[in-house]
């Protein structure tokens, strides 16, 4: 990773495009009530895939601003929010002030270190995967599979690269022209991934796949 860390950004509005892109208009920091409506229902599926209860701890990996984890805090007893941005976890800890089940962590790529080994029942990373290119996600999926528990289930998501055959999309283009401009902005763009090789990777790393969904979000379970 570049020492400058592109994540990480103290304007609020460059901080929300690149957590959110275009999808609330063109000032996102403008929409906070839509935005976290949306992430609400998001928390709700990621959370019916989970298996989890009320005495268990998860972890939120590349938490952003703290809009999911926020509401799944609600089902479980403790939600680790880690991620590599100073700025998310800043916004994050002020979004989710009124809860008190749910700890941050900073961290460094692949470092999990501050979490105990086999210590949690479930993970889920959510738009965090697609910026991911094949080694870094190794990485991670190594450093998780030291983290669940066996049993335990991992839930993220990533951008498909077989819909390539059929269609280069506006979003791809976009994507392109931007790392064009600015090739060492890697972290900050979308890698797109053959679905077969993102689960080959999870398979290597102890987890068995359970759900497949559109060949672009997953649920593994550790295996036992």
């Amino acid at each position: 990773m570049n020492s400058t860390n592109p994540w990480s950004r103290h304007s609020p509005d460059l901080m929300f495009k690149h957590l959110l892109g275009f999808d609330f208009g063109s000032n996102p920091e403008l929409q906070l009530n839509e935005i976290r409506a949306h992430k609400a229902g998001i928390a709700q599926m990621i959370l019916s895939k989970l298996a989890v209860s009320k005495a268990d701890t998860i972890l939120d990996l590349g938490s952003g601003c703290g809009f999911i984890a926020n509401p799944i805090s609600q089902s479980v007893e403790n939600v680790i929010c880690c991620d590599i941005s100073i700025s998310f976890i800043e916004f994050a800890k002020k979004e989710c002030s009124h809860k008190n089940n749910i700890t941050f962590q900073l961290i460094k790529d692949f470092d999990l270190g501050g979490i105990l080994d086999s210590s949690l029942a479930a993970a889920y990373s959510y738009n965090v995967f697609i910026h991911l290119n094949l080694f870094q996600m190794y990485w991670y999926l190594q450093a998780l599979a030291k983290k669940i528990r066996l049993g335990g289930r991992l839930v993220f998501d990533i951008t498909n690269a077989n819909n390539l055959e059929k269609n280069v999309s506006d979003f791809f283009i976009t994507f392109a022209e931007n790392f064009k401009k600015n090739p060492e902005d890697r972290d900050a763009c979308v890698c797109w991934n053959s679905p077969q090789a993102v689960i080959g990777l999870a398979k290597d790393a102890g987890f068995n796949l359970i759900e497949n969904i559109e060949d672009s979000f997953f649920v593994f379970e550790r295996k036992t």
